[in-house]
């Protein structure tokens, strides 16, 4: 399967403004959204799983390989359910540079850049990747992950 971005149907559906998350067979982008992707050079590349999200809605487009087709959502505020907001750490062990929109760091010793407007001082507090979880009981009263949708991005401490 190539990159091809206009067979996803409800792509315009997603957010003007926010983040894309693109996971190639290759590596995984990350970067801010405007309605278009911030990097090129994965023409050619598979891509498994896609996001687009801000604080309001994510979309989201997972290749089936069983149906030979992406299984598209978009997901919004309206969710059933309880849900926490949490955050995960997004960057890696060393801050490397910053500047015209983009941010290297290293992970293990592995280059990464992310294409987002950030600097040493925003790594230097952490940047995380905001998460919603949505969560149900079951029949015995255990709490179960029934979903998650991704928010943002933040600077700061974890809370």
């Amino acid at each position: 399967m190539l990159v091809n971005i206009s067979s996803l149907k409800k792509i315009s559906m997603a957010c003007k403004n926010g983040y894309v998350l693109a996971v190639y067979r290759t590596g995984v982008e990350f970067g801010e959204w405007n309605g278009e992707f911030p990097w090129s050079g994965h023409e050619n590349d598979e891509l498994p799983e896609l996001h687009i999200f801000n604080e309001n809605s994510e979309y989201r487009a997972v290749y089936s390989y069983a149906e030979k087709a992406y299984i598209e959502k978009i997901l919004d505020n309206d969710l059933s359910g309880n849900f926490t907001d949490d955050k995960m750490l997004l960057l890696g062990e060393e801050f490397v540079s910053s500047g015209a929109g983009s941010l290297t760091v290293k992970e293990k010793g592995r280059k990464v850049t992310f294409h987002l407007n950030k600097d040493k001082c925003d790594f230097d507090k952490g940047i995380y990747l905001n998460v919603r979880n949505y969560y149900e009981y079951d029949e015995n009263d255990l709490i179960y992950l029934s979903g998650y949708r991704l928010t943002g991005i933040s600077v700061g401490e974890e809370e």
